[in-house]
Parts: structure tokens; sequence; C-alpha cells
């Protein structure tokens, strides 16, 4: 089956100048934006866009990703729907994969994966933050006798004790923000 190619076009004045990825729910282009300059923009693939489901987790995948901010997290600057296309703006990340970086320099030396290690440990803590913030948020309510609560804390608990899976789109597994 042929996937929709939106490079050419422009969304949410981001214009889209070629496909550079794609997954199972979403395409990726390097875009130009009048303020952000180059950047990465990523569509939800438009076989999904009727799925209230996949929007919905789309544009709050989205939302976790615009509350993270490090220094090894490519920052999200804009996302939402734009005539139908959903849409997550993202800084563009220069270099590439770390696999292709670990294969043509022959492997890499225990120091270098200490430091690598070492920034992505920050970045999926500060991604962790993100998401337990929001959550906390989004969770917390008032009771009749004005006490707090946090639901939060339960649903986190259940994945560390695996009484709930964890697993799937939408999960915190597959929450993680780009990182670079």
């Amino acid at each position: 089956m042929a996937h929709e190619n939106l490079a050419g076009r422009a969304v949410a004045g981001y214009r889209l100048l070629e496909r550079v990825g794609e997954g199972g729910t979403a395409t990726v282009y390097r875009a130009d934006h009048d303020v952000h300059g180059t950047c990465a923009v990523k569509t939800l693939r438009e076989r999904l866009r009727n799925d209230p489901t996949a929007v919905k987790r789309f544009l709050r995948e989205a939302g976790y990703g615009s509350r993270v901010r490090h220094p090894h997290v490519v920052r999200t600057y804009d996302y939402g729907d734009q005539d139908g296309i959903y849409y997550l703006a993202l800084e563009w990340a220069n270099g590439t994969s770390l696999a292709d970086f670990a294969a043509a320099e022959g492997g890499l030396p225990p120091a270098g994966v200490a430091n690598i290690v070492a920034q992505l440990a920050g970045a999926l803590s500060a991604a962790h933050a993100a998401i337990k913030q929001a959550k906390a948020t989004a969770n917390g309510y008032i009771d009749q006798v004005d006490a707090t609560d946090n639901q939060a804390f339960t649903i986190a608990s259940g994945m560390a004790t695996g009484s709930c899976s964890g697993q799937g789109p939408g999960s915190p597994g597959s929450l993680v923000p780009h990182i670079h």
C-alpha cells in the first residue's frame, strides 16, 4: 500500500520539504518554518486520522513531549490539527543514529558508552518527570473533605508491580520523546 506523501505542502506554517522517515503511526518530514528554521514534522498516518483513539494518543503523547526540557531531548515546537492533518513539530536533530555511529566507529569504547548512557538517563529522567507532572495535574482531584489525591501514583505502582501490562501504544514505554 502506498503511503501518503505530504512533501511540498504546508501544515500549520511548516513547509514540508521531504519525507525522511516513517513508522507504524506517523510519517516524519524535514520542514522549514519562518521562526524555527529547519525542523522535523511528524504527521499521523492518513489511515489513523479517523480513529479517535489513535488521534487522542498522538496528541496526548505530543503534549507530554512538549513538557520535556533537557539538552539531550529535541524540543517540541508545536502540535495540533490543521484541516484534519494531525502534526507534531520538533527541533531538527542533525547527526546519525546511534547504531550507525557505533557501526562506523567499529564499536564504542567503555568511556564513550558511559557518556551516552549518562546522557540517555538524564533525558529519560526529564521525560519521566514531565509525564509524571502531567499525569499528576490531570489526575488530581479534591474529594468531599478537600483532601487531594493523585491517581498517577496508582498507575505507576501498578506498572512497577506488574499489575498492569504497560505494553502497547500509549503506555509509558512508548511515550519516550525523541532523544538525541
